[in-house]
């Protein structure tokens, strides 16, 4: 997936070197241990934890880069059947961060109910977009019984599609235009 490339392409966490920014709107008890950078560590046993917020979200800026998702892949932490798993979220894009686009929608949806579940979710869209932001928002509540069921928490998150480096067709314009720049003088 697109997530595994550029951590292999980075050599590390593609938040932490900053290849994209990843944020939440609700981070468990504002602690950075909980961070969304945390869905990018494959090989840790690290997770993201939102905290009681409704409608909490995760979203990836791909900064130069714009993606076409097709299908994504979310891993569920370790924990019984009514822990804060996913239920209810949409999948979005943008490429302002302000006008959102649903792209896939799940409502009582039980493939996250369980420990260390990953099903692959296919987005069938018609608009063949590239998009800049992707964003999982939670839209109604987890599968948490013990409290409000606002909390949700995820182990790993990956999507497939195509990728599109934008900086190095820039850089290559930009080189281009230099090059010539210097032959007409």
């Amino acid at each position: 997936g697109m997530i595994h490339f550029l951590n292999k392409k980075s050599g590390g966490n593609i938040h932490d070197n900053g290849t994209v920014e990843v944020w939440s709107n609700s981070i468990h008890l504002n602690d950075m241990k909980y961070h969304p950078k945390n869905l990018f560590d494959f090989k840790k046993d690290n997770f993201f934890a939102s905290d009681d917020t409704r409608f909490a979200s995760i979203c990836i800026d791909f900064k130069d880069r714009l993606i076409q998702p097709r299908s994504y892949k979310m891993k569920t932490c370790k924990g019984g059947e009514n822990s804060a798993h996913l239920k209810n979220w949409v999948f979005e894009v943008s490429n302002d961060n302000s006008n959102w686009i649903q792209i896939d929608r799940h409502e009582n949806d039980d493939k996250l109910r369980g420990s260390m579940l990953a099903p692959l979710f296919k987005i069938d869209i018609e608009n063949g977009g590239f998009y800049r932001y992707i964003r999982i928002r939670q839209t109604g509540e987890s599968w948490y019984t013990k409290k409000t069921g606002n909390y949700f928490i995820l182990r790993e998150f990956e999507i497939y599609g195509k990728l599109k480096e934008v900086s190095i067709q820039k850089q290559n314009w930009k080189k281009n235009l230099v090059f010539f720049l210097i032959i007409v003088k």
